[in-house]
C-alpha cells in the first residue's frame, strides 16, 4: 500500500523525462553514485517493486527501461547514493555513463 502512495506522490517529479538527457538516455530515470561503490547495502534491491536493480562487480545498476521511477530505492538507501538524473551533482555526471554502460554491454540477465 504506501508503494503506491509514494509512486503517485513522486510521479509528478520522476514521471518525466529529463530534458537536458533526453536525448541521450531517453529513458533513465535514477542513477546510483559514487557513494554505492564497496558498500553494495542492498536496501535499494530489496524495495524495488520491479526488480530493476542489478547487482556489478562492485556496485548497484538501475535498469532504466525497466524502473517506474517510484523512488521507493532513493528513500532508502544509508548512503545517498540514488538520484534522479537531473538531480546528479557534476563531481557525479560520470555514473550516468557507467550506469547506461553497464546495460548495453549486457549486464541485465
Amino acid at each position: 500500500m504506501r508503494a503506491h502512495w509514494l509512486f503517485a506522490k513522486n510521479a509528478s517529479r520522476y514521471g518525466k523525462v529529463s530534458e537536458c538527457n533526453a536525448f541521450t538516455y531517453p529513458q533513465m530515470t535514477f542513477v546510483i553514485m559514487s557513494q554505492c561503490v564497496d558498500i553494495k547495502d542492498g536496501r535499494c534491491v530489496d524495495v524495488c517493486p520491479v526488480d530493476c536493480i542489478y547487482e556489478g562487480s562492485t556496485m548497484f545498476y538501475i535498469h532504466p527501461e525497466e524502473c517506474i521511477a517510484c523512488a521507493l530505492c532513493e528513500t532508502v538507501c544509508p548512503v545517498d547514493a540514488i538520484r534522479h538524473i537531473d538531480d546528479v551533482p557534476e563531481q557525479e555526471k560520470m555514473y550516468v555513463e557507467k550506469n547506461a554502460a553497464f546495460f548495453s554491454e549486457g549486464n541485465s540477465s
